[in-house]
């Protein structure tokens, strides 16, 4: 049975009241430690191209790039599931809307003592965490806005910098770092980060 966006809010709402009563119950992460909101997106590949929102991925795939915000807790194996957004397979990686419809979701998600708001310092603090597609002015204001704080991690080599100046090449208007010291000095990134100038 396919699930529209009519009942959606309804079922958000009724999974936040049961993990409500899951976390008074003694599910509640250990009290007085920050809570860990990871957010990324993921790829699902599709092996049909009926299905709705199915489209090529940026990895050359087909199928659904979701956005999913879990909170991190070692004791659950693959941490505490609290919102996802279902994408077409060709969404952009950093799509700040996105990213802040997914904290807003994830947050109202959470038991009603645990969200935070700009001015309570006297709740938990909560840190959500972004690969470099989270790295937005957008997403860090909506952060800010709503009193969580943001981590964005992404590998940076000694290239990033100080780039080259643009060759005349093909590539003129590309700049990127020395790949050579890129992989000397990073050899987890697979290629040197690239913008526009």
């Amino acid at each position: 049975m396919a699930v529209g966006p009519p009942p959606l809010p309804g079922i958000r709402a009724a999974r936040a009241r049961a993990r409500e009563k899951a976390w008074a119950a003694g599910a509640a992460p250990a009290p007085g430690e920050w809570l860990h909101l990871d957010i990324d997106a993921t790829i699902t590949i599709d092996h049909s191209d009926n299905n709705e929102q199915a489209a090529a991925t940026w990895k050359k795939t087909w199928g659904h790039h979701s956005l999913l915000a879990f909170l991190d807790r070692s004791e659950i194996a693959g941490g505490e599931a609290l919102a996802g957004l279902l994408r077409p397979g060709n969404a952009g990686s950093n799509t700040a809307a996105d990213h802040v419809q997914v904290l807003q979701w994830a947050l109202k998600s959470l038991p009603a003592a645990y969200p935070p708001t700009p001015d309570d310092r006297g709740r938990p603090q909560v840190l959500v965490r972004c690969d470099s597609a989270g790295a937005t002015h957008t997403f860090a204001d909506a952060c800010r806005a709503v009193g969580v704080g943001l981590a964005v991690g992404y590998a940076v080599d000694a290239g990033f910098a100080t780039p080259r100046k643009p060759s005349t090449r093909a590539t003129a208007g590309i700049r990127r770092s020395n790949p050579a010291a890129a992989s000397a000095t990073a050899p987890w990134s697979p290629k040197p980060p690239r913008w526009s100038t």
